[in-house]
């Protein structure tokens, strides 16, 4: 499921310049970053919980994003990760 998200998450931002790098160690081994300048997203998997998530670097302080992505069977899985990158898109 993280791989997925990362994957979607990344075919919006890496043509736009961002960079993919490693998230603090205290997000946990299924976390990464993606920068550019100031512009920071981080996708997160909570395997405990079950859901993925994508935070935003804001005013020196990272925000989780309201679209939240559950480990659930298609195709609510889609339809919740299609609302995660609509949410970071109109962040951009």
């Amino acid at each position: 499921m993280y791989q997925k998200i990362k994957d979607k998450v990344q075919a919006i931002l890496a043509p736009l310049g961002f960079t993919e790098g490693k998230a603090d160690a205290d997000r946990g081994p299924m976390s990464c970053v993606f920068s550019k300048g100031d512009q920071k997203f981080m996708v997160l998997w909570d395997a405990a919980e079950g859901m993925g998530s994508v935070e935003a670097w804001e005013d020196g302080d990272w925000a989780m994003l309201e679209s939240i992505v559950p480990e659930a069977p298609e195709p609510k899985f889609t339809e919740c990760l299609n609302a995660l990158c609509a949410e970071i898109k109109s962040r951009l």
